[in-house]
C-alpha cells in the first residue's frame, strides 16, 4: 500500500510541474490548429505522436492519422471524398488500389441539351410505337418520348376487340394517333383505330371507282335492310338492294355476302352497298 501511495505522489508532482510553455501540445488529427509561426516547431512533436496511434484495419482499406494543418481543397466549394473526410474526422480513409477517378459533374447546360433530345407530341400527330406490354383494358406503347403512352381497348382496332393481345403482338410496331394532351404522369393517350378507319375509307373509295364487287359480313337486319360490315366500316345495305322482291332474312347475320358500293361519302360517314348489284354484274360478266 504505501509503495502506491509513493507512486502516486510521484505522478501528481510532474502533473503540477507541467507547463504549457515547457511543453508545447503535439497535433494530430484531433488536435488545434497551432499559429503559422509555432507550426514548425510543434510539428515533430506531433508527427511522433500522430506516428503512434494505431491504424485502424477496413475492409478494403486502411484509416490513417493524418495533420491537421491546413489540407489543401482543389476546387473550392467543391470538397471530394478525401477532403471531407479529413475536414470531418481528421483522418483519410484510403482504399486499396486508392479512389477511382470522379466523372465530372453534369452541368445545367448538358441536362438542357439532353431533355432537348427527347421526343415530344401534340395531339393530331401520327407516330410509331412499339408495343411493351398489355393491361386488363388496354396496352403500353413506347412512342419515344419520357413516360410510355398508353392505347385503350376501344382504339385499339375499327371493332373493339376482346383482349388487346388479340390484336398487338408484343414487341411490335404499329401507327397510332394521339388523341390526348400528357396527363400529370406524362402519359399520352393513342388510338390506332384512327388510323384504322382513315385507311379503310381510302380502301373503299378506291374499290368504288373501279367498280369492285367486295364481300363483306352482314352484321344485323332490320325492316329497312341490313348492315354490312365491309373493311371494318359498316354500311347500309338497303333491303330493295338485296334480291328482287325479298328482304334480307334474320338467318343472314353473320354470314358473308358479296355487295357492291352504290355511296362512298367520308365527310358525312354515310356508306351504301348493293347485294343486287354485285349479282347482276357477276351474271352478265
Amino acid at each position: 500500500l504505501s509503495s502506491r501511495i509513493a507512486a502516486l505522489m510521484l505522478l501528481t508532482t510532474h502533473v503540477l510541474a507541467w507547463s504549457p510553455a515547457a511543453h508545447p501540445p503535439p497535433v494530430c488529427s484531433t488536435g488545434v490548429l497551432p499559429e503559422p509561426a509555432a507550426a514548425a516547431a510543434v510539428a515533430a512533436a506531433g508527427a511522433e505522436r500522430c506516428a503512434r496511434l494505431p491504424a485502424v484495419g477496413s475492409r478494403g482499406g486502411v484509416a490513417r492519422a493524418v495533420m491537421t494543418t491546413d489540407p489543401p481543397i482543389a476546387v473550392p466549394g467543391r470538397m471530394s471524398k478525401l477532403e471531407r473526410m479529413r475536414s470531418r474526422y481528421g483522418v483519410a480513409y484510403e482504399p486499396e488500389g486508392g479512389w477511382a477517378p470522379q466523372e465530372d459533374a453534369i452541368s445545367y447546360a448538358d441536362l438542357e441539351a439532353g431533355v432537348g433530345d427527347i421526343a415530344s407530341f401534340s395531339r393530331g400527330d401520327s407516330v410509331t410505337g412499339t408495343v411493351l406490354g398489355f393491361e386488363p383494358n388496354g396496352v403500353l406503347i413506347d412512342i419515344g418520348v419520357k413516360s410510355s403512352a398508353y392505347c385503350p381497348i376501344g382504339e385499339a382496332a375499327l371493332e373493339k376487340p376482346m383482349r388487346p393481345e388479340d390484336v398487338f403482338d408484343l414487341g411490335a410496331s404499329y401507327e397510332f394517333l394521339i388523341v390526348s394532351r400528357e396527363d400529370e404522369n406524362g402519359q399520352q393517350l393513342l388510338s390506332r383505330r384512327k388510323i384504322l378507319t382513315v385507311q379503310a375509307w381510302d380502301q373503299v373509295s378506291e374499290m368504288m371507282a373501279a367498280d369492285k364487287a367486295v364481300e363483306g359480313t352482314v352484321a344485323a337486319v332490320n325492316r329497312g335492310g341490313a348492315i354490312v360490315t365491309v373493311e371494318g366500316l359498316r354500311a347500309f345495305l338497303p333491303g330493295s338492294h338485296y334480291l328482287p322482291g325479298q328482304n334480307p332474312p334474320e338467318e343472314l347475320v353473320g354470314q358473308p355476302l358479296k355487295v357492291k358500293f352504290l355511296d362512298v361519302d367520308r365527310e358525312n360517314n354515310r356508306l351504301v352497298v348493293s347485294h343486287r348489284k354485285a349479282m347482276v354484274d357477276q351474271t352478265i360478266n
